[in-house]
């Protein structure tokens, strides 16, 4: 199939500098404005190329189709823009209609050998400050199948961006239903690295393939990617086995449902999301697919990555880790800079591997033993030892007279404490010594930080508790019990239940069965200990007013 390329370079210029009837024909083939001592800068700037009028099932060859141009900066405006479209092969396609008093068509050809188009080129007509022009494209004719935009900003003489690809392709309605895009599966372990789950797997039955081949007489790596879901699907090269600092290729289901994008990425920490690069000229997108069942795609990009500015690895060279993920999808992209979790846990190589190596692909166990422990110890903390220990204080004075119940209290509290600060240890070292993780999810780790802290807080209180008989004793027990109670005790269990949602998100599926029975018990033990307190909160009030015991304020103040 023939793959063409919609090229499309914006030339912001200055008033003094910028030419004030349009690119000159030497800009046709270069597309890169003639300001010496200057160099264009990395990204997209503040400037777009809306094309939403051609649909998403495709264009109708010899179609015409409005365009617009427009700065998404309310306070940035333009003067000049030079708009083409090509081919892969560098060959002008389709062509262009002035309806517009900013615009002017520009005879251009790209090289000697290549016919001269009237009409293939468009540019401005005067340089007057404008925040959007319309444009209309006429559509190549049948045969073309594949185009793609992509377009360089120039904000003033010194300050440009050029060559911007839009990571939505569009393609010719041939009025046909396309056929899935068979992947090179014949090829894996021979000239193609394969990752496929299940194993062996193929099309639909994929829940995960990656195929990828290195041409070096090309300089390009080809990545082939398929999930049987709409949603998105990644690929990255890692130096290490710990998310962070990776470069990553994206494959992802458009915001129109009907499409796909695909983007070069970055992922710069272990709970930062991925940001798409700033240079995406590196990467040439070959076809894709998207029904109800999966989303395909492949594209090649060149082995040493983009520009300056970018975090793009040299895969020609070097040795990685690859990272395989997927997740669900919404308007916010899992490449627009918005973090999406991963629908289970990234699948990590066992080793490093050359990105030419094309032998079996073996995945490392993920490792959650910590997470367990972590888990463990906060559950026994907060479902067994508190509990035991306020029941102690609050129902058993009467029980174990002489103080007994005091000290049984202080030891069930200080081995509660030991308990909660043993998995406090565990995940700190899990997460590298990172307490709050910016991954978007915090509430987790915020409320552990309160209710770690409330414990802490009682015990000094008790300190200065002062005599049982004294006048603001009620005061201690006021706040001495809201705190146990409600900023460690019941925080404690319902954050128990946060974390098990987060690892249920997190942990492979064959761990998700104990999750679900652990929310389960979660959830029953929390109702069992408030029906517990209610009764015997019930019966003390009870007794004491049938023993009319004269000093009850102390006594239902602990209640609290």
């Amino acid at each position: 199939m023939q793959v063409f390329v919609f090229v499309v370079l914006l030339t912001l210029a200055s008033r003094v500098f910028s030419r004030p009837n349009g690119a000159p024909p030497e800009a046709c083939s270069t597309l890169v404005p003639q300001h010496p001592n200057n160099v264009p800068r990395e990204g997209r700037g503040s400037f777009e190329l809306d094309t939403s009028s051609i649909p998403s099932v495709g264009y109708d060859p010899g179609n015409a189709y409005r365009l617009t141009l427009r700065s998404t900066d309310v306070n940035v405006t333009f003067r000049g823009f030079i708009l083409q479209a090509r081919t892969t092969e560098n060959n002008l396609v389709g062509s262009f209609e002035v309806v517009s008093s900013k615009t002017r068509l520009q005879e251009c050809q790209l090289s000697g050998e290549d016919p001269v188009s009237p009409a293939g080129t468009i540019t401005h007509s005067n340089r007057d400050d404008v925040s959007s022009v319309d444009l209309l494209w006429i559509a190549p004719p049948a045969g073309t199948l594949t185009v793609q935009f992509i377009y360089s900003v120039v904000s003033n003489y010194s300050l440009y961006w050029v060559l911007i690809r839009d990571t939505r392709p569009l393609f010719e309605n041939t009025g046909a239903v396309r056929e899935i895009p068979e992947l090179h599966y014949f090829e894996c372990g021979t000239k193609r690295a394969c990752y496929r789950d299940p194993y062996n797997c193929r099309d639909a039955t994929c829940k995960y393939a990656a195929l990828w081949k290195v041409d070096e007489e090309a300089g390009v790596i080809e990545v082939e990617m398929l999930h049987n879901r709409r949603g998105w699907i990644a690929l990255g090269f890692s130096d290490d086995d710990l998310m962070g600092d990776d470069d990553v290729f994206v494959c992802q289901s458009h915001v129109d449902g009907n499409s796909v994008i695909v983007k070069d990425t970055y992922n710069g920490g272990r709970y930062e999301p991925n940001m798409g690069e700033a240079d995406q000229s590196d990467i040439v997108f070959m076809e894709w697919a998207n029904y109800d069942s999966l989303i395909l795609c492949r594209f090649r990009r060149t082995l040493s990555g983009g520009g300056n500015g970018t975090f793009d690895k040299d895969l020609s060279t070097g040795m990685y880790y690859n990272f395989f993920a997927l997740g669900e999808s919404d308007s916010n992209s899992a490449i627009s800079g918005v973090g999406q979790i991963h629908a289970d846990v990234p699948k990590i190589t066992a080793d490093r591997r050359s990105p030419a190596d094309v032998s079996k692909v073996e995945i490392k166990r993920p490792n959650t033993a910590l997470l367990k422990a972590h888990g463990a110890l906060m559950m026994f903390t907060w479902y067994f030892l508190a509990p035991c220990g306020i029941f102690l204080a609050f129902f058993y004075k009467e029980a174990f007279p002489n103080g007994l119940w005091f000290y049984g209290h202080i030891a069930v509290m200080i081995t509660t404490i030991v308990f909660m600060l043993a998995g406090l240890i565990v995940i700190l070292v899990h997460a590298d010594g990172k307490w709050i993780q910016t991954d978007g999810n915090q509430f987790h780790q915020v409320i552990g930080i309160i209710t770690i802290a409330a414990p802490g807080l009682n015990a000094i209180l008790g300190i200065f508790k002062g005599n049982p008989d004294g006048n603001y004793r009620w005061l201690f027990n006021l706040v001495h019990g809201t705190n146990g109670f409600v900023l460690a005790l019941f925080l404690g269990m319902i954050n128990i239940i946060l974390g098990l949602f987060r690892f249920n998100i997190w942990t492979e599926m064959e761990n998700r069965h104990l999750v679900r029975k652990s929310l389960y018990l979660c959830g029953s033990s929390i109702g069992f200990i408030s029906m517990i307190l209610f009764i015997f909160n019930v019966y003390r009030l009870l007794y004491h007013k049938r023993m009319q015991q004269s000093a009850c304020n102390g006594h239902y103040l602990q209640i609290f």
